[in-house]
């Protein structure tokens, strides 16, 4: 008399075997057996396909069993095929044991391979995992503009009901439904933006789908490094074909060390920090619209809001939002401990992010200078924040003044401050980061080095030393991935992203302390202590030609028409067409 539970596997077997799927042949390498002489079948037989322990949990691990002989009565060997995703740890026995994806929901032909040493036959059957399928993840329109509308069709294996979630370069938005609608209101840099949809079940077994995709700025040069990712390329069509002649200059009184800034109306905020003093200059002829005095030094480049509002640091631990239309203060925020950090930067949502000498980093928010959250390191932050596609801010910092800590790479959380992961450089200051097409974050150091770091988990994939300190300049990353780096050994360099070999330097005649900026037509333009400004051709790094002002020139940035602004420690801001 059978049991219960042998009853139930008898019913299971005949129902794997009704679902089988064995593919057959008539002829030498028949799948079935060939027919021999005398009409009898020769070769492997395939009598049946089964799995147990299906249907399965993502992660979890089923059998595969084939049941098979050979009419000779042969013995048999076996080779399975493992789908891609899955795992095995036998591939040659009559039974297999199958773990399934651990990350999401899956389904998948396994194919097996039987053979008497002389003949063989296959069989394949279907392996399918509990849990929710995406079958399509539309955006539209890409890139984004303006309101976007984000469309799902998924399905759950179980049957069940599901959700949908976003995630938007870090930003959550829960059980939003599909069709979604967005419009990025609050984005004031662009660059590349993460866009994942997320489906789930009661069970909480979910499934995911993500693109990258790019959004423009407020204007073309919005704040450091020019987009999210501190890139340094322009996203001008007119960035090219420059000839480096002066359209105009203004004279602020004393040095400009910090890179300018373009707003939406095309107003130029031009940072003087000896003289304590924010200009707002014509882009046309170089006239002052205003100016914004805090009292004290502004050791910041500005960072410029979809809604055209300024925000800038200054000594003494201050963040300040400046009307646009007068330079008026809207608020400011004073630090805890110390001194904020120059450039601060824009979240996707306008989030403010700034971090402070020997604390830690803020996030602000943009409508009256509150604190979002605070995250404590007890380092140096001295550098502008670079924002990963997924949001993940980076910043770098210096060796605390007790001396006990060297200067570091970080990855945070943009939603709560919390350390996703830390590179220590070995060095005693790190300069502003940079992200790259892949992802990939670089970072140089006052010890020479340029890193090359992975932003899954901040380990070092390369590093490239230059003979001199890398300060006052953060890498920029042409899109074909090239990364460009200035040192105080007087040389640009160019570096392979793969492997950081040097694929061509430049040399100038004294140290290059300047961020690179990248025009359209992938000219690199960069500042050198020796009182000149160089445009280099990005295929060799030969000089296109060089302008000529009377102290260091720091670092440049190009504006809508293609027009290039910079500054010199001579006291004066130049246009260059």
């Amino acid at each position: 008399m059978w049991t219960g539970r042998q009853y139930l596997y008898i019913l299971l077997l005949l129902a794997a075997y009704a679902l089988l799927g064995c593919d057959g042949d008539d002829g030498e390498d028949g799948q079935q057996g060939a027919d021999g002489s005398d009409g009898a079948t020769t070769g492997p037989v395939i009598t049946g396909l089964s799995t147990l322990g299906a249907p399965l949990m993502p992660g979890g691990q089923a059998q595969v069993l084939v049941s098979a002989h050979s009419p000779e009565g042969k013995s048999l060997s076996y080779e399975w095929q493992i789908p891609e995703g899955w795992e095995a740890g036998n591939t040659d026995d009559d039974v297999l044991v199958l773990s399934a994806p651990d990350d999401k929901a899956a389904r998948a032909t396994v194919r097996v391979d039987v053979s008497d040493g002389e003949q063989s036959t296959s069989g394949s059957t279907e392996v399918v995992t509990r849990g929710p399928v995406i079958e399509s993840f539309d955006v539209s329109p890409l890139p984004v503009d303006g309101e976007t509308s984000f469309t799902v069709e998924a399905f759950n294996q179980d049957g069940m009901a599901l959700t949908t979630h976003y995630d938007l370069a870090g930003i959550r938005f829960d059980d939003a439904g599909s069709p979604f609608k967005w419009e990025p209101s609050a984005i004031g840099q662009g660059g590349r933006l993460r866009l994942e949809a997320t489906v789930e079940d009661s069970n909480g077994l979910i499934a995911r789908s993500a693109m990258e995709t790019t959004i423009e700025a407020v204007s073309p040069w919005p704040g450091f490094g020019a987009d999210l990712q501190n890139t340094g390329v322009s996203p001008s069509p007119d960035s090219r074909d420059l000839k480096g002649e002066e359209k105009w200059s203004f004279d602020t009184g004393d040095a400009v060390a910090e890179a300018p800034t373009l707003g939406p109306d095309g107003s130029l905020y031009v940072p003087d920090d000896r003289d304590e003093t924010l200009y707002a200059l014509d882009t046309d002829d170089g006239t002052k619209l205003w100016s914004f005095e805090p009292g004290r030094e502004i050791n910041s480049t500005p960072a410029v809001a979809a809604d055209g509002t300024i925000y800038i640091t200054s000594r003494g631990g201050y963040v300040h939002a400046l009307d646009p239309e007068d330079g008026s203060e809207l608020w400011s925020f004073e630090v805890e401990v110390s001194a904020a950090s120059p450039s601060p930067a824009i979240g996707l949502d306008g989030t403010v992010y700034v971090g402070s000498r020997e604390q830690g980093v803020y996030a602000l928010d943009p409508e009256d200078g509150n604190k979002r959250w605070f995250t404590d390191t007890g380092r140096n932050f001295t550098t502008a924040p670079a924002i990963g596609p997924d949001g993940m801010l980076y910043m770098g910092s210096r060796r605390s003044q007790a001396g006990v800590d060297d200067a570091s790479v970080y990855a945070l959380d943009p939603e709560d401050g919390r350390q996703e992961w830390r590179f220590d450089a070995e060095a005693g200051r790190v300069e502003d980061p940079a992200v790259g097409p892949d992802g990939t974050v670089y970072a140089g150091s006052d010890e020479g080095h340029l890193f090359a770091l992975d932003p899954e988990d901040g380990s070092k994939q390369w590093i490239f030393e230059t003979g001199g300190s890398i300060l006052a300049s953060s890498p920029a990353v042409a899109p074909d991935g090239t990364v460009y780096i200035g040192s105080g050994d007087e040389h640009v360099y160019a570096l392979d992203p793969e492997d950081g070999s040097k694929q061509w330097s430049f040399e100038a005649e004294d140290s290059v302390y300047s961020s690179p900026a990248i025009g359209a037509d992938g000219v690199i333009y960069v500042g050198s202590v020796d009182h000149r400004l160089y445009a280099l051709d990005p295929e060799d790094g030969s000089k296109l030609w060089s302008f000529e002002t009377g102290d260091w020139v720091f670092s440049p940035v190009l504006g809508a028409d293609g027009t290039l602004y910079v500054g010199s420690f001579d006291g004066k801001l130049y246009a260059l067409e």
